[in-house]
């Protein structure tokens, strides 16, 4: 599951600054709720507008980036 992905994906030290954007038909609060406590900077449900997305992809990037 993507909680536990992201999880794993932190826990490795490589790894632990990638940014991660949670995709999810889910939008119950506690699904967004874990996710960011798993380690994801976003959270985007499923429909989703693709200049959303994209605007989040180039957010986590400029976070990111050195």
């Amino acid at each position: 599951d993507g909680i536990e992905t992201t999880r794993h994906i932190k826990s490795v030290p490589q790894f632990a600054k990638i940014p991660v954007i949670m995709i999810t038909g889910k939008s119950e609060g506690q699904v967004v709720i874990d996710s960011l406590k798993a380690g994801a900077m976003d959270f985007v449900v499923k429909p989703f507008d693709r200049a959303a997305l994209i605007a989040k992809i180039d957010r986590a990037l400029g976070l990111a980036a050195p």
